[in-house]
């Protein structure tokens, strides 16, 4: 989904967002920010031209991912509560 100029647009397409179209959307860099709320406010004030909203990566499919080998996109797997930080790196004496 796409927000700019006040209003919604839904994106044709199969869901994903394609880099070539950030780059074309928006040449002066892109910034990411996992809430809704302050992706839409950055258009209303004027600091960014436009939002694209993403629906969150279900857990099947990260684990999908994961079975093939593969690595996660940059960003798709923000998931919260947060682990704490190296709880699952070392070891626990």
């Amino acid at each position: 989904m796409l927000y700019h100029a006040g209003r919604y647009e839904l994106l044709s397409g199969d869901g994903l967002l394609d880099p070539e179209v950030v780059d074309q959307a928006a040449p002066s860099g892109v910034t990411y920010t996992p809430h809704r709320e302050e992706a839409v406010a950055a258009v209303e004030r004027g600091e960014a031209e436009a939002a694209f909203l993403l629906r969150p990566t279900r857990i099947e499919d990260v684990w999908a991912v994961a079975r093939r080998g593969d690595v996660m996109p940059q960003k798709s797997t923000f998931f919260y509560p947060k682990l704490t930080s190296g709880l699952l790196l070392l070891p626990l004496d």
